[in-house]
């Protein structure tokens, strides 16, 4: 709108008909080309997304069978595997999950 409004005032719409033949297929196709991009970046974005649902599912599998194979260890590596395991899952919940605030 900034832009749109300087250009109604120093070109009126009179003066401008005479090269809208000239221009007018060159803004459809900016504006075919801007929204080409576009879309290609949100299905860039999107498949990102999609991604990285498996590697969290991955991880904290992972995760829940370090917690379960100390199972067979002697007392205290297993309290200390299961203390890290839990830790790793305190920081990816409260870290990486959640929204942080107070931070710029």
């Amino acid at each position: 709108m900034g832009f749109w409004w300087p250009v109604q005032r120093l070109w009126p719409p009179e003066r401008r008909r005479i090269h809208n033949e000239i221009t007018g297929w060159q803004v459809s196709v900016l504006g075919t080309r801007y929204a080409v991009i576009v879309g290609l970046m949100l299905f860039a974005a999107w498949s990102d997304f999609g991604s990285a649902e498996p590697n969290a599912e991955a991880g904290s599998s992972c995760l829940i069978n370090l917690y379960w194979a100390a199972s067979g260890l002697p007392q205290g590596q297993r309290e200390e595997i299961r203390k890290q395991a839990a830790a790793c899952t305190d920081a990816m919940i409260n870290d990486e999950c959640l929204p942080r605030t107070g931070e710029s």
